[in-house]
Formats: structure tokens, C-alpha cells, sequence
């Protein structure tokens, strides 16, 4: 099947010149939740790195309803207080009507966080793009499914993220194909492809502690490690 991706961590790893942003990552990046308070923060600290950077990011046309959805699911759980995914299912089969109801305006708040986010990112110069699902893409997460046992999503944003171009994307003809990927979806931790790298690494006390040291104070986020000590 071929050898293990490599693992790249988003605190200390010389940034890419492309990467490709998993719907997961977005989540983590923008919407904080206690219990994920060290995957959130290394996710923004990176998404800092990338914001002064040139690398080009990339990210599939699927992540906006897939975004959408894991923002209402977080709202409900925070809301209702539930620790398992299971009951949010169950509420949302129940009340599917008055859910969207109640936290339409939470999901839109997100969406414009991240079209906030990706007006920094191409603040300077376009350096975001978006990947419309095509028929190679589609081709090739089918046999993705089949050959890492992947979820159609995950798939697709596997497919979007190693597609020839420029299939993908008619403005950027000569790009090469994007190899890394930032997502802590734990699916991708055993993919195995030599040239893929997928970064989700970093997020834990000490290597945020140990990151935040070196940064000045402006460049601390407001509820980082070192500030909350204080």
C-alpha cells in the first residue's frame, strides 16, 4: 500500500509553499471549545504563521456546508451540554427545525470569521483558492474510499489535496499538486502515501509553551498558555 505520510508540526516545521485546509482544520482554527483547548490554540498560531507567509492555500468547495454543520453541532452540544456526538444526533432528528432556528446566526457569525480569515490570507496578494469538485477528483476519492477506507468527505478533501493540476483549477495551470495538508482528522493518521505530509502536530502544553516563549508579547493569542499563567 505504500509507506506512511509524514507528520508536520504547525509550531516549529518550515512552512510549505502550498497546502491544502481539511474542513476539520477550519473548525479547530475558529471555533474554540474547552476541551480542546490545545488543538484550538496551535491551530490559530499557525494559521498566524501562514498570515505572515507566501505559502498558497487551497481548500475544497465541500468545506463550506461541512463547516456549517459542525458549527451548529458545537453550538448544540455547548447549549444543551452534551459530551457525546450521539446526543446531538438525536436532538437534531427532534428538533432539526428549531435548531437551525435557534443557531442560524452562531453559523453565520462563523462563516464570516472565515471569510475574515481568508481576507488576511490574501491581504497582500491571491494566494486562496477554492477547488470545485470535478470528475478526476470525484474518480479519484471513489478509489481513496476503497483504498484507505476513508468516509466519502474525507475522501474528497484527500483527492482535492493530491490532484493534478491543473485539472482543479484553471487559473493556476502550471501549480503543482498541493502534498500538504493541514487536518487533525485522526483518518488521516494512517494514510499511507510517501509524498503526502500532513500537519497535526503540536498540539499539546509543551510545544505551545515552548513556541510562545519565543514569540513577543503582541504575537501571544489573548488566551494562550503563557498569558493565562500570569
Amino acid at each position: 500500500m505504500g509507506s506512511p505520510a509524514k507528520h508536520k508540526n504547525f509550531l516549529t516545521d518550515s512552512l510549505p509553499n502550498t497546502i491544502y485546509f481539511d474542513t476539520n482544520f477550519v473548525v479547530y482554527s475558529l471555533i474554540k471549545q474547552k476541551k480542546h483547548y490545545y488543538k484550538n490554540l496551535s491551530c490559530r498560531y499557525f494559521i498566524d504563521r501562514l498570515i505572515n507567509s507566501k505559502t498558497k492555500i487551497y481548500f475544497s468547495a465541500i468545506i463550506f456546508p461541512e463547516f456549517w454543520y459542525s458549527a451548529l453541532k458545537i453550538a448544540i452540544a455547548k447549549n444543551m451540554g452534551y459530551k457525546e456526538e450521539g446526543q446531538v444526533y438525536n436532538y437534531l432528528k427532534k428538533h432539526k427545525k428549531e435548531a437551525i432556528e435557534k443557531y442560524v446566526n452562531f453559523i453565520k457569525e462563523m462563516q464570516d470569521n472565515f471569510d475574515e480569515l481568508m481576507n488576511k490570507l490574501n491581504e497582500k496578494e491571491q494566494r486562496v483558492y477554492v477547488i470545485e469538485t470535478s470528475r478526476a477528483i470525484s474518480e479519484k476519492a471513489m478509489r481513496f474510499m476503497e483504498d484507505y477506507q476513508l468516509l466519502s468527505y474525507d475522501a474528497v478533501h484527500f483527492a482535492s489535496a493530491t490532484i493534478k493540476m491543473p485539472s482543479a483549477i484553471e487559473e493556476q495551470p502550471d501549480k503543482p499538486s498541493v502534498f500538504d495538508i493541514a487536518t487533525l482528522d485522526s483518518d488521516f493518521e494512517w494514510v499511507k502515501c510517501k509524498d503526502l505530509n500532513v500537519w497535526n502536530r503540536g498540539c499539546d502544553y509543551k510545544s505551545i509553551l515552548k513556541y510562545e516563549k519565543g514569540l513577543k508579547k503582541e504575537k501571544l493569542q489573548p488566551d494562550g498558555i503563557l498569558l493565562s499563567l500570569k
